[in-house]
């Protein structure tokens, strides 16, 4: 009989959506993920990823007359950055498709409708596209170098920056997530 209200109580409980430490946390591991793998990437297979950093001509350029060692700092430096974007992509589409980042997994934290209740693979694209929306301004630019697409960028950035912070109010949920109407939830908890 114990056993039997506990559950009920349990059932009727809603569920605490994670706060802001918690996320913050994920954002740190995939950050530092990303720049690991990333980096082992870049060195090995960099040379196949070049096409992922603009603007290489004019930064060797740039170092033309100061040597080798410089030369080779920029070239680790292009090999590492496109290491990086393949890295952190690939951690974008981990995302998108199964409701949670390596640093969410790690943390045992997914995405979940507003209700505490598991979601869908629409769901998750919705907020992923949502949540790196400034990159429909960054990666045209990267190609174009058009200054108003450079200025979109810092806008849309700044717009998501901001919207972080609405974690920390009593909804728990960031602009994205409100968007999307989305939350983070503790996995075991969501049903």
């Amino acid at each position: 009989m114990e056993n039997q209200i506990l559950d009920n109580l349990k059932e009727h409980r809603p569920i605490e959506r994670v706060g802001f430490g918690t996320r913050l946390g994920a954002l740190v591991l995939d950050t530092l993920f990303t720049l690991i793998i990333g980096a082992i990437l870049g060195i090995f297979i960099g040379d196949h990823l070049s096409f992922l950093v603009p603007n290489q001509d004019e930064l060797y350029s740039k170092v033309e007359g100061l040597g080798v060692l410089y030369q080779n700092i920029i070239d680790y430096t292009i090999k590492i950055g496109a290491g990086n974007a393949l890295f952190g992509y690939i951690n974008v589409l981990i995302e998108m498709t199964t409701g949670s980042s390596i640093g969410k997994k790690i943390l045992g934290i997914q995405i979940g409708n507003i209700d505490g209740t598991r979601t869908d693979i629409g769901h998750y694209l919705g907020r992923t596209i949502l949540k790196n929306f400034q990159l429909v301004f960054a990666i045209p630019n990267l190609i174009l170098m058009i200054g108003f697409l450079d200025v979109m960028t810092y806008m849309a950035s700044i717009i998501f920056f901001i919207g972080c912070f609405f974690v920390l109010g009593e909804a728990r949920q960031s602009f994205h997530d409100m968007l999307s109407k989305t939350a983070i939830f503790r996995k075991k908890d969501l049903n």
